[in-house]
């Protein structure tokens, strides 16, 4: 198990400045909805931005309700610029639109399916504007945005989010660039027998009308849109510990038996410990949850708390030494804010 960690650890530190990560045949035909001169306008115009989110989940349908409050002020050196603000949001339905405490009675005058757009003369100049909206999208089948799956082997649905380079706004309305950074408020209800993730631990867990709970999430730090995560479904869960940090590994309950847990969060105690004393920095966030995903379109997704992992690692035959390394690798790997592959 040393030889495993230190051979982990060497190929980190040699790749960890790397893009990797593995995109889907359709992603690289589809063409950017924001162009690079739209996206640094609008990074030019809006500061601190924060978002407080709620989601109705089941397993039934098909689309998932939402509402999006947004919050943000205009730069100063952006107050005599003319462009309208654009909110970012694909495909979904805008059911309920309201700016600075003024109701919109008709949304589809500043929705086209791609923006919400906000016109200059609508926004508070100075101070803070508020923009509420209520939604409706589809889950996502490609991978990107909420993705849902159902486990042929028992009819489980499980779902997880995944958002890079560009696809935050397939779940909700944002302003979906790396530059616009923002703090996330979140409340979800969902099934009662889920297991619920996010970015932060949940503070508070509560029952709510029919088989469904409500989970609490407490106002994130600042990061970007594609690194936020929503990850939820009937997991099976292992629990561990790296000093302060509670570490959880989840995956979906028919590919449970599979899981050497063991080994995974060995790896995963060991890779913390180690960059906490070669960075001189300790890990900055409250927990460290790794989620293994169905139909995932890369190997691992670096999620702030919340790292998504393809089931490509977790073979139904016994693991050979190359491929117990790669895993370790790649979970190393995403220790450092950072995507790898199993190929």
């Amino acid at each position: 198990m040393n030889k495993l960690i230190s051979v982990a650890l060497l190929a980190t530190l040699c790749i960890s400045c790397s893009t990797g990560g593995l995109r889907s045949d359709s992603d690289a035909k589809r063409p950017s909805v924001l162009t690079r001169e739209t996206a640094a306008a609008r990074a030019k115009q809006v500061q601190r931005v924060s978002y407080h989110l709620w989601f109705g989940l089941d397993a039934e349908r098909e689309e998932f309700d939402g509402r999006t409050v947004v919050q943000f002020e205009l730069r100063p050196t952006a107050s005599d610029v003319s462009q309208d603000i654009l909110i970012d949001f694909e495909d979904g339905k805008v059911t309920s639109l309201a700016l600075n405490g003024k109701t919109i009675e008709d949304p589809s005058e500043h929705y086209d399916g791609h923006w919400i757009r906000l016109k200059r003369g609508e926004l508070n100049v100075s101070g803070s504007n508020r923009l509420e909206i209520g939604f409706t999208h589809p889950y996502s089948t490609t991978g990107n945005g909420l993705h849902r799956f159902k486990d042929p082997a028992d009819g489980r649905v499980y779902l997880y989010s995944n958002f890079e380079p560009y696809n935050a706004h397939r779940m909700f309305p944002c302003f979906d660039q790396p530059d616009i950074k923002a703090t996330y408020e979140l409340t979800v209800e969902a099934p009662a027998d889920w297991q619920v993730i996010a970015n932060t631990r949940e503070t508070e867990i509560t029952t709510v009308a029919g088989k469904k709970k409500s989970w609490a999430f407490p106002p994130s730090p600042v990061f970007s849109t594609y690194i936020f995560a929503l990850h939820a479904g009937p997991y099976s869960v292992w629990k561990s510990k790296q000093e302060e940090i509670p570490l959880r590994l989840f995956a979906r309950r028919s590919l449970s038996r599979y899981v050497d847990f063991n080994e995974w969060l060995d790896v995963t105690r060991r890779g913390l410990e180690f960059f906490n004393v070669q960075f001189g920095y300790p890990y900055p966030y409250g927990k460290y949850d790794q989620i293994i995903v169905p139909d995932f379109n890369a190997g691992a997704m670096e999620n702030v708390a919340a790292v998504t992992f393809s089931e490509r690692y977790v073979p139904r035959t016994r693991m050979t030494q190359d491929q117990r390394r790669r895993r370790a690798d790649t979970s190393i790997h995403t220790d450092l804010s950072s995507e790898s592959s199993p190929t």
